[in-house]
């Protein structure tokens, strides 16, 4: 009986041994679970950081662009009114050359018909001096 106890006990501790081995095995088992789940949150979080970052450089890049296009279309624009005030000050030039050939092809004219005039008056004169002194040369005589 007393051997009978005994292996009782050894296969008893033998069960507990196999049932705490087991128990380890189902722990290391459930450890490893757990890893490969944690593992997998871990690619997940990681592949949305990188889009994150993907995304946030996208972002960046079409702002980057987007300001080089307003300042280009400042620049055009600059251009374009500089441009404008170039060819109104050269409108503006032509139109006082204009005006100011206008009036001098007038005052030429009026200076012409002024000499025409001083021309016309100096025989007047003369005619008037010569009906004077005809006057005069008659008076004499009477």
């Amino acid at each position: 009986r007393k051997r009978e106890r005994e292996r009782e006990r050894e296969r008893d501790r033998e069960r507990e041994g196999e049932g705490r081995e087991r128990e380890g095995e189902r722990e290391v088992m459930a450890h490893e679970l757990e890893r490969q789940r944690l593992q997998e949150r871990l690619t997940i979080l990681e592949a949305i950081e990188r889009d994150a970052v993907h995304t946030a450089v996208e972002q960046v890049k079409e702002e980057s662009q987007r300001e080089k296009a307003r300042e280009e279309q400042q620049r055009t624009e600059h251009e374009w009114a500089k441009e404008r005030d170039r060819e109104s000050a050269r409108d503006k030039s032509m139109r006082e050359i204009k005006f100011l050939s206008e009036t001098i092809a007038d005052l030429q004219t009026r200076s012409a018909s002024l000499k025409d005039k001083l021309v016309d008056f100096g025989k007047r004169e003369r005619e008037i001096e010569d009906t004077c002194e005809a006057a005069r040369e008659l008076h004499k005589r009477v």
